[in-house]
């Protein structure tokens, strides 16, 4: 195979480092960021972690997504913020109980009250591919409770 020829004489820049790493295969797709003190953590993103593919992507070392997760801004701490109880680790399907399955997309509401979570819903894998099921999907909104 030949050589890509280059499409500019010099780089621009070095490339930057990440703000931050997520586990292999976890997925993270849509993100947003607090804009809103009544909901908290102003200037961190919340971002969807779809989940590991496996075995149809190849072996991991243990299940990883299916949840949101909260990014410090400052340094790049990520931080599980929803998730299924009991099990971080799966989609609710996996258990047999409701939950998270495979989020894809965070939004905040233009308030920055409230949190939508877009969830593709079960998405079994096995060795001969992925198999979606049928009206799984669900729309989550996250609010802050108030203080009693």
């Amino acid at each position: 195979m030949p050589t890509p020829r280059k499409l500019l004489a010099s780089p621009p820049n070095k490339p930057p480092l990440p703000a931050a790493r997520f586990a292999v295969h976890a997925s993270a797709d849509g993100l947003d960021f607090s804009h809103d003190e009544s909901f908290g953590h102003v200037g961190d993103a919340f971002v969807a972690e779809f989940g590991d593919l496996a075995p149809s992507t190849g072996k991991v070392d243990h299940p990883v997504g299916y949840r949101i997760v909260r990014v410090e801004r400052a340094g790049g701490v990520v931080h599980a913020f929803a998730f299924n109880r009991g099990r971080e680790d799966a989609p609710a399907s996996k258990y047999n109980h409701g939950g998270l399955e495979r989020p894809v997309a965070a939004k905040f509401d233009p308030s920055g009250k409230a949190l939508y979570i877009v969830d593709f819903g079960v998405m079994l894998t096995d060795a001969t591919g992925v198999h979606p099921a049928e009206n799984t999907g669900v729309l989550w909104k996250i609010t802050r409770e108030e203080s009693k």
